[in-house]
């Protein structure tokens, strides 16, 4: 029964993840459906291993490559010297490929339980097939780990074959490694997902509540101090950047990068350390593969395996609080945006408490607060603006990291975590009820939009009076950062709503699939490219002008402010095409739901 129930919701979940191509949508289950998804991983399987194969060869087992690389920036000085490292530590290369695939495992794991969470399955167990609700719970478990597996076996075995292929490494013992690794893969994630699974749950009791909203605060405040003093040791560094006229001397450039690796280096040597502990899974495994293991780290890493397993089995056998205990934390909230923002409609308060009193924003409200990345840079900004007087030129060149990307990683952090809660498409099923009340898909982006802005601007106006109070900054420059990063943080944000404006799924079967649609990862990888690999550099080009002595300080406070106008004009741009777009969603048909 188990392997008939993971086969056909395997078939669901593979068929409605590409259901935006025709020719899958033809395919009928049974076996031509099953020869179809194996050929396409065949093909992703061979893509991976000559793509892994071709691209190591060129640069970690590339003697001429590593002898004649000249790097011009800090990023390709340090990725330089690391290759170098792993060229002549191979156990390191397998260690840290061992790392990512258990990093990948805990992840699958979280992913694991945020399905459960959120699928109605558990009870189509219960009451269908007759199963008792631990029963039913472990079906869940193992659909959710087994999607993942493909992933391992078509994605991660060939960069372990390609791996083994550079490396000379006997092929008996990498399949024996390739199995081992494929356990404690499932181990772990399986791990993980139980854990994860009962730690969100109990979220539903006032306690547990506050204890997670403290405790994610308090994490995110030793985040911005050891940000903080991270900057302080980088300062003296960042002062000495040579290039800020338009002599360059490349002499004094190699040398400021060779000392800024240096830094970096000392800096991260303690995460080395914990990393390389040889207990750890991912370094255990890489010193079997070189026949050089201790039998005390074998013991040490049993031991805690058994640990962790019994820890999941005691929590597995805990019974859940009865449903009217539950706390609800955001009654204030629901009280005070609907009537403030909304004004007097009826119409949109429904729709914001519907969001609110539901289970997903539940679970990952702390993201509100700010992701790990935000009080990083934080912390590194205030660190560097307090460090540096405005008539150094670094000193703006600093500040235009702080206007564009700090921005775009902020909000881009909190949409990715809350695609559910944001996106157009995650109304789901309900958009009926918009297009019932005479409503248009660009209503239900509209009021999307506005509560994304209530909940991100003001951690960002926060970040504003932080930087101008502990810094140096004037009453101009306090002025542009003001305007540009409201018109930054309105058009970016409008952007993060592209792949469910171009390509919705509202006929998603569990809200976490929309993070799993090819065609919308697509489009926000390439929104992502354009943001940070164009439209954020273009940004920052008058401040290398300024670094060079081609403008003045004048000047590129004009510019800026240019730049600020352009923004707002791009953003009535981007409305304009958005609600031509969703206005002709109006009928039920259009929606292929």
């Amino acid at each position: 029964m188990v392997i008939s129930w993971i086969k056909w919701k395997l078939m669901i979940r593979w068929k409605a993840q590409w259901n935006y191509i025709t020719f899958f949508k033809k395919i009928p289950g049974g076996k031509w459906f099953w020869i179809a998804a194996l050929l396409l991983s065949i093909v992703n399987f061979f893509m991976i291993l000559f793509g892994t194969y071709f691209l190591l060869k060129a640069t970690v087992f590339n003697q001429y490559l590593l002898d004649h690389t000249s790097s011009n920036s800090i990023i390709l000085t340090t990725l330089s010297q690391a290759i170098s490292y792993l060229n002549t530590h191979i156990e390191v290369l397998w260690s840290l490929l061992f790392f990512i695939i258990f990093l990948f495992s805990v992840l699958s794991g979280i992913s694991s339980s945020k399905w459960q969470l959120h699928s109605m399955d558990h009870e189509w167990l219960e009451i269908h097939a007759k199963v008792k609700s631990q029963t039913a719970r472990l079906f869940l478990y193992l659909e959710a780990i087994v999607w993942d597996v493909k992933d391992y076996v078509f994605s991660y075995v060939p960069i372990i074959i390609a791996l083994s292929l550079l490396t000379d490494m006997n092929m008996v013992g990498v399949v024996g490694i390739v199995i081992l690794t494929l356990f404690l893969f499932i181990s772990i994630g399986l791990v993980t997902s139980v854990l994860h699974y009962h730690y969100l749950s109990s979220q539903r009791t006032r306690l547990h509540f506050y204890f997670r909203l403290f405790f994610n605060l308090l994490i995110r405040m030793v985040i911005v101090t050891l940000a903080f003093f991270g900057g302080k040791i980088l300062t003296p560094w960042i002062k000495s950047f040579p290039l800020t006229s338009n002599d360059v001397d490349v002499a004094k450039y190699n040398d400021w990068l060779s000392q800024g690796a240096e830094v970096v280096k000392d800096l991260l040597t303690p995460l080395t350390v914990i990393f390389k502990y040889p207990i750890f899974p991912h370094n255990f495994l890489a010193s079997l593969l070189f026949d050089e293991v201790r039998i005390f780290d074998g013991v040490m890493l049993v031991l805690a395996c058994i640990v962790l397993f019994a820890f999941m089995f005691t929590i597995t056998q805990l019974k859940s609080k009865n449903r009217s205990e539950n706390f609800y934390p955001f009654t204030i909230i629901e009280k005070l945006i609907p009537s403030k923002i909304f004004g007097k409609s009826n119409y949109n308060r429904m729709q914001v408490k519907h969001l609110l009193r539901g289970d997903y924003f539940l679970f990952r409200f702390p993201v509100l607060t700010g992701s790990f990345l935000f009080w990083f840079q934080l912390g590194l900004m205030v660190s560097f603006m307090t460090g540096l007087n405005p008539g150094e030129k670094i000193y703006y060149f600093i500040l235009s990291f702080y206007l564009f990307f700090f921005v775009y990683f902020h909000i881009a952090s909190i949409y990715s975590e809350l695609t559910g809660f944001f996106s157009v498409d995650s109304e789901g099923k309900n958009v009926i009820i918009h297009l019932l009340a005479g409503k248009t898909v660009w209503e239900v982006f509209k009021y999307k939009y506005l509560l994304f802005i209530i909940y991100t601007y003001p951690l960002l106006i926060v970040a504003d009076i932080t930087l101008i109070l502990f810094s140096k900054i004037k009453l101009v420059e306090a002025a542009v950062i003001v305007v540009i990063h409201c018109f930054s943080f309105l058009f970016l944000s409008a952007l993060l709503f592209l792949p469910s404006i171009i390509s919705p799924h509202f006929n998603y079967i569990n809200i976490e699939q929309l993070e799993d649609y090819p065609d919308q990862n697509s489009i926000q990888g390439i929104v992502r490219y354009l943001i940070v690999g164009v439209f954020i550099p273009a940004c920052m080009i008058p401040t290398a002008f300024y670094l060079t002595d081609y403008i003045n300080l004048s000047t590129l406070l004009a510019i800026q402010w240019g730049e600020a106008i352009l923004l707002f004009f791009s953003l009535i741009f981007f409305m304009l095409f958005a609600r031509n777009k969703l206005r002709k969603l109006s009928k039920i048909e259009q929606l292929s739901l």
